[in-house]
């Protein structure tokens, strides 16, 4: 089992296309920075100790299809710049303490 925090230094693997690091023990926050990794097509960071908000920058990965970040706990809503992943074919935030309203423009998202 992996611990520790997320690395903000993966952001600068541009060419990164998946990774999976689900069902660890990893804490703290999702780096902003991670919105750099803009050949991301799969992401998935279940089942660990994560918390915090969502990052806004992560709408910039605009290739993105799965993004798994269910039994965390994750705080805030889901931003509206993710609306902006229009490749976008999984989202699973579930089990954790997400609230607000689901943004509109997730209706535009034609993936």
């Amino acid at each position: 089992n992996l611990s520790g925090r997320l690395p903000s230094s993966f952001g600068q693997i541009t060419a990164l296309e998946a990774l999976w690091l689900y069902s660890n023990q990893l804490s703290g926050s999702l780096p902003t920075e991670w919105g750099q990794m803009t050949s991301l097509t799969a992401l998935s960071l279940y089942q660990n100790n994560l918390s915090g908000r969502l990052p806004a920058s992560y709408g910039q990965i605009k290739d993105m299809e799965i993004l798994r970040l269910y039994s965390n706990q994750l705080t805030g809503s889901l931003p509206s710049e993710w609306s902006q992943m229009t490749s976008l074919t999984e989202l699973d935030t579930s089990d954790n303490f997400l609230s607000g309203r689901l943004p509109s423009s997730f209706g535009q998202i034609t993936a």
